[in-house]
């Protein structure tokens, strides 16, 4: 039965069954009002939007959007295309919508946000005295209500940069409240057609992209503190849920060829078809496993990581009946990674049918990529790297029987923050956290009172999603009633999404600029490697290369570790020659190509310490508090702010972050650039006609081990795989491992 079926069935057996207790909400840390009277000195007891018209169809009206390439939102005209009851769906001037299909379209989108408003399909029953939990279909999740309005406003616009759409939480402020200004006072999801060129505004390919986007709405307003992964791939399995199309048809096969990706990361353009596949035959075996009571029980948890699939397991009170514990959302990972090749090395379910999918619709004769030594048993892989939540996978086979040795050796800790190299890891410094929809503060006095001008310097450094998120240096004369934004040496003021209070931190802490991402200017088949299409005029069209080529190689040798064409490509710069070693038909020959220029992607600098100077001379003759400040985003991204080496030279001042402090510290931490790491370190084979398939863990989930010497036998018929996987939430940075592999007959 295909996944789309199941999940169809689910949601009918919603509405007719009882469903368990909802999740947990938390607080927000950022706070727009808060925000607003510190640093934009409002002062107002409160703010309220004019009323919301009634729109006809034809009606215009303008909107700030944030357009690609822009240093701040600016104003469009849209015309009302579509109009229901609970949707307003505008259309940007100068874009084509058929005035014929329009509203009918716009009919099925209202379906879709009444049924993911259901409170049902999140385990939030309504309960009836003496009658108990019961479903109400008329029982909704609340939209967030800025205008007064029920209208959930779609805006169709070009030009909005990668995402497939964009929700602004300004346009669900007053415009006195919002900095700068810049709210649509509407709740407003913003569709950028850019991304699906050539196709129709009314296609079902955009239910797909609005199902998602309702979604992310949604789980704002009710779970703040919700990783934006698990939002992402929940707003994803919810449109298949309600049968949408598919917008990226080939993510599964991506994910196969690249299971090294972590799970537990947002998509960004350069990972979103192997993320967002990987998620969702994720969610899928979750689905197959515990039914869709456990998804109901995760979708609107809080926590980072896999904190809110543990949660929602411990409140299905789900036990292991193999090992009679209670299962956590590390345990069913590890199975989910066994699973992803079992099902590959063997034709029929084996133990209790937990490694394999039914429920996902794998690629067929793609198992995922990795090392294979066949007929080679003494191999070492020295300072592999593992993502966090991604898995490396080394295949073994052998024509005869043989025995051999594994060692493994897991560097037992791994950084924090992607800092230069040449920065001691055990150097302290106050960092921001990289939590979402946060207003972390660090402040503390200081006393001008006996100077007459003043320089506050400073190392900073920063990974931040641009023109999102944002750090700040503050000053208060009040006693913090109200804060002033200084500038500093590499303070910006890009603001092309409306979101920052003043001159402030935004990007990545580096003084080069964004360098074009290098193509090779074709289109290659679900495998990854085989040449489907030369794109016309592109970098491959001036060279050899030709459609059927298999791509097995560069530098005229065979791929040493997993294949990854992606990934070689990165490493190159625009105008590099890259030879890459084809197999076309029979020969095998190298292919020089002259990388070109992608024309949207780009490949950042690295984030380095970077020295500041802050004159407060304006300040001297006084006692001010000084503050540093991180607004981050409820979208998410980047891996925070941290400052070191703060010092007043005229006062005495100075701090490295070593000793303890008279900061205070709000939602802040005083640091190292070290964090413990956990592996999982897992043994399948395919068994043979004598013996049968199995999995063992050899470094469990549970455990701290990260170390280990093991002895395997090896049969004629048989495929043995190790996988190994970075458990770390506290970082996204890969974990590092040594592998041997010994011959021992």
């Amino acid at each position: 039965m295909s996944c789309n079926r199941i999940l169809v069935f689910a949601l009918a057996a919603l509405l007719i069954l009882p469903v368990p207790a909802g999740a947990q909400e938390i607080e927000s840390g950022r706070d727009p009002w808060a925000l607003a009277r510190r640093l934009l000195g409002y002062d107002a007891e409160f703010a309220i939007p004019l009323p919301t018209p009634l729109y006809d169809p034809g009606a215009t009206t303008d909107f700030w959007v944030s357009k690609a390439n822009a240093e701040a939102p600016v104003q469009i005209s849209a015309t009302l295309a579509g109009r229901t009851r609970n949707i307003y769906l505008w259309v940007e001037d100068g874009l084509s919508i058929n005035l014929d299909t329009v509203q009918a379209f716009t009919v099925q989108v209202d379906q879709f946000l009444t049924t993911l408003r259901l409170r049902s399909i999140y385990g939030d029953p309504s309960v009836i005295p003496e009658l108990g939990e019961v479903t109400d279909p008329t029982s909704l999740l609340t939209l967030p209500d800025i205008d007064r309005d029920p209208h959930l406003f779609i805006v169709y616009a070009a030009d909005l940069g990668n995402n497939l759409y964009t929700v602004n939480t300004n346009d669900q402020l007053p415009q006195a409240i919002a900095p700068g200004g810049y709210s649509n006072q509407h709740e407003t999801i913003f569709v950028n057609t850019s991304a699906l060129p050539n196709t129709p505004l009314d296609s079902p390919a955009y239910l797909t992209v609005l199902s998602s986007a309702m979604y992310q709405l949604l789980a704002h307003e009710h779970v703040p503190g919700q990783d934006q992964w698990l939002k992402e791939a929940s707003g994803d399995l919810l449109a298949r849920l309600l049968e949408a199309p598919e917008v990226y048809p080939s993510s599964a096969s991506t994910f196969m060829q690249q299971p090294n990706i972590s799970l537990i990361s947002p998509s960004s353009s350069a990972s979103t078809l192997g993320v967002r596949g990987g998620q969702q035959i994720f969610l899928s075996y979750l689905l197959q496993r515990f039914g869709f009571p456990l998804l109901q029980q995760t979708f609107l948890q809080p926590g980072t990581g896999l904190e809110p699939l543990t949660a929602g397991l411990a409140a299905a009170d789900l036990t292991d009946p193999v090992s009679g514990h209670t299962f956590t959302g590390d345990q069913l990972f590890a199975e989910f990674i066994a699973a992803n090749v079992a099902s590959y090395l063997v034709s029929q379910p084996f133990g209790d049918g937990r490694y394999v999918h039914l429920v996902a619709e794998m690629p067929p004769n793609i198992p995922p990529s990795g090392y294979v030594m066949d007929g080679r048993l003494d191999a070492a892989y020295a300072d592999v790297d593992v993502s966090q939540y991604g898995t490396r996978y080394f295949y073994i086979a052998n024509s005869q029987p043989a025995s051999f040795n594994l060692t493994f050796n897991g560097q037992p800790v791994t950084h924090r923050l992607s800092m230069p190299a040449d920065a001691s890891p055990d150097n302290q410094f106050y960092w921001s956290g990289r939590l979402e929809n946060q207003a972390a503060t660090l402040t503390r006095t200081l006393d001008l009172s006996a100077v007459d001008a003043a320089t506050l310097t400073f190392d900073v450094w920063y990974d931040l999603p641009q023109a999102r998120s944002y750090g700040y240096v503050e000053v208060s004369t009040d006693d913090g009633a109200t804060w002033t934004i200084l500038e500093s040496d590499q303070s910006s003021t890009d603001n092309r999404f409306g979101l920052a209070y003043g001159p402030g931190y935004t990007g990545v802490s580096s003084l080069d600029d964004p360098r074009p991402f290098p193509i090779i200017g074709v289109l290659l088949e679900e495998d990854g490697l085989t040449i489907r299409e030369i794109t016309p005029g592109g970098p491959a069209s001036s060279s050899d290369l030709q459609a059927e080529d298999i791509i097995v190689g560069y530098d005229g040798h065979v791929w040493e570790g997993p294949p990854d064409v992606i990934g070689l490509v990165g490493r190159y710069e625009v105008g590099d020659t890259l030879e890459l070693y084809v197999q076309r038909g029979n020969q095998r020959m190298s292919v020089p190509v002259v990388l070109g220029e992608h024309p949207s992607r780009f490949k950042l600098p690295d984030s380095v310490w970077l020295g500041q100077q802050v004159d407060l001379s304006d300040y001297a003759g006084q006692e001010i508090l000084l503050r540093f400040e991180y607004i981050s985003a409820p979208q998410g991204g980047g891996t925070g702010f941290a400052v070191d080496n703060i010092a007043v030279s005229e006062i005495d001042f100075t701090d490295d972050a070593e000793e303890e402090t008279d900061w205070t510290l709000n939602g802040w931490q005083q640091v190292d650039n070290q964090v413990e790491q956990n592996f999982l370190v897992q043994y399948i084979t395919s068994g043979t006609e004598a013996t049968p398939p199995r999995v063992r863990q050899l470094i469990s989930p549970a455990s701290d081990v990260v170390d280990g010497e093991w002895r395997f036998d090896l049969l004629p018929e048989e495929i043995v795989v190790f996988t190994i996987s970075g458990l770390n939430a506290d970082t996204v940075l890969p974990a590092h491992f040594d592998i041997q592999f010994e011959r021992a007959d």
